[in-house]
């Protein structure tokens, strides 16, 4: 699945994937909406607040290997 605009996102309490574009780089977090599907601010640490731009499912994990 390709990113998805933010407004699109579950606001279920479903895990996602976000990512907001900075100046030379993308930024990329893994965030959920709390319950009741409120507003989306993702803070890093120091206190800098971003609103992602978009969203896409997280990837499906890989098989468990034996042994």
């Amino acid at each position: 699945m390709d990113w998805q605009p933010i407004e699109t996102a579950p606001k279920d309490g479903t895990a996602f994937l976000i990512a907001k574009p900075n100046a030379t780089f993308f930024k990329v977090a893994v965030v959920r909406y709390r319950s009741g599907g409120g507003r989306l601010v993702y803070s890093q640490r120091g206190g800098v607040e971003w609103h992602p731009k978009w969203w896409m499912p997280l990837p499906t994990l890989p098989a468990k290997e034996a042994g």
